[in-house]
């Protein structure tokens, strides 16, 4: 099969290229594991993030990409034959979450995006800048029937962290801690005790975890020189597809979402630990949620700093979810600020200006540092900044040198970092999606082109989300 490599570290140039297309093989799914074949994956900056050494790959070379949409196309050992016939031909979703491990504390406790065996996809394990890729079947996310696989990949990192941020910005100092778990006691048993139970946890915060496929160990692939000639596929050429703001004008009122810290979704089997090789993959794949994001209170003002392929759907939930929340963006371009602008927001300026009042909420989707400094001095007494980025680059820290205590960080405000995400939020983001008919902006490349669509990001060329478009056979 094709596929674009990470094959070493460095830091990305105009006229470099920070891939490689090669040939390699393609491997066969293990225990509990899918081989999909790939429709699109989105480009992310965290791809960057990974060549240019802020957030290495264990090992090289290395397959990135973790927006992630194709349909399965061979199943391995250990899955059900009922769950093999619901998946099948079924577009499914992969996020950066490749797995965790389903018996940590914070796996207990719906909180698997902090586990530390979580492995990321197209880092710790071969992602899908590639025709075929395997995953976990527990972590292949079935999406809802309405969504377009190539607008959907975009919602597997840049929807589902930016609506784990968003979770997040809407709960400053109305968290509850997480009541922890008895780990002799199974999460739930079938499904109706499991529905009735629900109501009794409409507004606990638990998110429970699902169970672990056995699948941690040996990377997919690990001789990438042999070349072979077989799954050749005609890549499309470049195009783009306009975003467009939500029609809803008003708020989403039934299942459109599960939340991060609120939670009543029907929960995935505890698998005991040394048994998942024994326990049949049942039936967890499911997108169905219960949860309801404008179930939590909206806030007056939220601010999002920076305005990519993140914040510009956080833009979009916001409004159709919460219609009356003023949102101002910071973005240093007026390209990127009239872009906000058409997608509803009540204000935009530059980095560092400041917004019409103080605002309850911000979230920041920049690599930068110039940013939180700013954003601290927008934040409201007692306001929460939502970093929602998995590392900083070194350019601009100084900027730190300049916080003042008083201004930028008393009265009780607060930073909270976002790491990771579970599939919980992905199961979120795509329901949502759905329910409002959510549409990512993007700029569409083929397989080939892998390299100028991350030079792209890299120098803030184009708005919104960038796509690989790899196959349009979904069958």
């Amino acid at each position: 099969m094709k596929a674009q490599l990470i094959t070493s570290l460095g830091e990305i140039r105009p006229d470099g290229s920070p891939l490689e297309l090669k040939e390699v093989p393609r491997s066969c799914p293990t225990n509990g594991q899918v081989r999909l074949k790939i429709i699109a994956c989105g480009v992310c900056h965290t791809e960057l993030d990974e060549i240019e050494g802020r957030t290495s790959p264990p090992e090289l070379p290395v397959i990135p990409g973790h927006q992630v949409v194709g349909t399965i196309e061979k199943f391995g050992p250990g899955i059900d034959s009922a769950l093999q016939k619901q998946l099948k031909n079924q577009p499914v979703g992969v996020g950066w979450i490749y797995s965790a491990c389903g018996q940590c504390r914070f796996c207990q406790e719906g909180r698997e995006n902090l586990c530390p065996d979580f492995t990321a996809t197209g880092r710790d394990r071969d992602g899908g800048y590639a025709e075929y890729m395997l995953v976990p079947v527990n972590y292949a996310i079935p999406l809802p029937p309405d969504l377009d696989p190539v607008q959907a990949s975009p919602l597997l990192c840049a929807g589902s962290i930016g609506y784990r941020s968003l979770m997040l910005a809407l709960k400053p100092n109305r968290g509850n801690p997480k009541r922890r778990l008895d780990k002799n006691k199974p999460l739930y048993s079938d499904s109706s005790r499991s529905s009735n139970s629900n109501i009794n946890r409409k507004n606990n915060s638990n998110n429970h975890c699902n169970n672990h496929c056995n699948t941690n160990g040996n990377k997919n692939s690990t001789n990438y020189n042999n070349n072979n000639n077989n799954n050749r596929n005609n890549k499309n050429p470049k195009t783009s597809s306009p975003g467009q703001q939500s029609k809803q004008n008003s708020t989403p009122n039934d299942n459109a979402c599960s939340g991060i810290e609120h939670s009543n979704q029907q929960e995935e089997p505890f698998i005991p630990a040394g048994q998942q090789d024994k326990h049949p993959i049942s039936n967890i794949s499911s997108t169905t949620g219960t949860c309801q994001l404008n179930e939590i209170p909206p806030l007056e003002t939220l601010g999002l700093t920076g305005f990519g392929a993140s914040g510009h759907l956080v833009l979009q939930l916001v409004k159709a979810f919460h219609p009356s929340t003023r949102v101002y963006v910071f973005a240093r371009r007026q390209s990127t600020r009239d872009f906000a602008f058409s997608l509803g927001a009540d204000w935009a300026g530059p980095t560092s200006a400041r917004a019409p009042e103080p605002c309850q909420s911000i979230i920041d989707t920049t690599p930068a540092w110039l940013p939180v400094r700013e954003a601290l001095a927008n934040l409201a007494p007692g306001g929460r900044l939502v970093i929602n980025a998995i590392r900083k680059e070194a350019g601009d820290k100084d900027a730190l040198q300049d916080l003042n205590y008083a201004r930028h960080l008393w009265l009780e405000k607060e930073i909270k970092s976002v790491a990771n995400v579970t599939r919980q939020d992905i199961r979120g983001i795509l329901n949502a999606a759905s329910k409002i008919n959510l549409q990512p902006t993007l700029t569409e490349y083929s397989l080939e082109e892998a390299g100028q669509a991350l030079k792209d990001i890299k120098f803030s060329r184009g708005r919104g989300a960038k796509v690989l478009k790899i196959s349009t056979n979904n069958k």
